[in-house]
């Protein structure tokens, strides 16, 4: 999104809650040194940018920011800079003073995990804390046809909605590209893969890695009894294969390089 606009010729500004976020960003800054946000904030301050600077001048001509991180700072951030925006978008030709930020765009991203999503009892309805803009809780009721019963066969409802007649469309080479189930943890990957990998009646192949480390030779006795081949086998992150890998003829596989 950054790219295809600044391509245009237009002013995109990318900023991250976080250090560590915004260096991921192409001239990505954080939300406190782009927008001036005070570090000891409450609902009373305001943004610390002075009329007729350079900052102001800047964020007038941008068409998007995108702000990444989201749910990391608390709702007073959001309130200073809706103020703020407010007060600068009023020398814009798209000012609207029923809008947030002025009618600025804003693109808030971030780790939706963060505000700990949780059903209530009738399945139908989603708890979401707005740890962000406000207080409390609210209730999004979710439309029917997109809510799983709670039933001891709900996950292989799921995995049949999302490819349904894999057996027989094995072989199309568009079937697999749009769709896909997505998945907060590794773990539930791996529940999925084993699942559709169940259901597919071919022989399998299991393929184990080669784990080593790369020991000091001062220390070769002791990282031995540290780090054995168990150990390395166990370890399961997003940085690293599974220690098993089972495959089938015909299954669609995906290579990633980084």
């Amino acid at each position: 999104m950054s790219a295809e606009i600044r391509s245009r010729g237009d002013i995109v500004l990318n900023i991250a809650s976080s250090g560590i976020a915004s260096l991921l960003l192409p001239n990505g800054r954080t939300a406190h040194s782009r927008f001036k946000i005070p570090l000891n904030i409450t609902k009373d301050f305001v943004c610390n940018i002075k009329p007729g600077s350079p900052q102001v001048m800047l964020l007038l001509k941008a068409k998007l920011i995108i702000w990444d991180e989201t749910p990391m700072v608390i709702r007073y951030c959001y309130k200073v800079l809706d103020k703020s925006l407010g007060d600068i978008m009023r020398f814009s030709p798209t000012y609207n003073k029923d809008f947030p930020f002025g009618g600025k765009v804003i693109v808030l991203g971030g780790d939706l995990n963060k505000f700990f999503l949780s059903f209530h009892e009738d399945r139908d309805k989603l708890i979401l804390p707005l740890k962000v803009l406000s207080d409390g809780e609210s209730e999004i009721c979710l439309p029917g046809d997109i809510v799983i019963p709670s039933l001891d066969q709900a996950f292989d409802k799921l995995v049949h909605f999302s490819y349904p007649n894999i057996l027989d469309n094995m072989s199309s080479k568009g079937f697999f590209k749009v769709r896909t189930i997505l998945a907060p943890m590794l773990d539930i990957v791996e529940d999925v893969n084993n699942h559709l990998m169940a259901i597919i009646p071919r022989e399998k192949k299991l393929y184990l890695s080669s784990d080593s480390i790369c020991m000091d030779e001062e220390n070769m006795e002791s990282q031995l009894d540290l780090y054995g081949l168990e150990l390395l086998n166990s370890i399961n992150c997003s940085d690293l294969t599974p220690h098993k890998l089972i495959l089938k003829i015909g299954i669609p596989v995906m290579l990633l390089r980084n």
